[in-house]
């Protein structure tokens, strides 16, 4: 069984999140990365007034990340 464990995200998490949206592109007729460099959370900004990150952690290792926005 993995421990997974989630928590809100913080500025700690920055570079992972970004690390995370880089090395995973939606191949397809058109291929799309998500990029949010030099931050993720200032590029999160156009998502809404507030934002929230869900980061979801396997063994300490980045598993998966949500956002909230409103």
């Amino acid at each position: 069984m993995t421990d997974k464990n989630f928590s809100l995200g913080t500025i700690d998490d920055d570079s992972e999140l970004r690390e995370c949206l880089r090395s995973t592109p939606m191949d397809g007729s058109i291929s799309i990365a998500f990029e949010t460099e030099p931050s993720f959370f200032d590029a999160i900004g156009v998502q809404g007034k507030r934002q929230q990150v869900i980061v979801c952690r396997d063994q300490g290792q980045l598993a998966g990340f949500g956002t909230v926005a409103f």
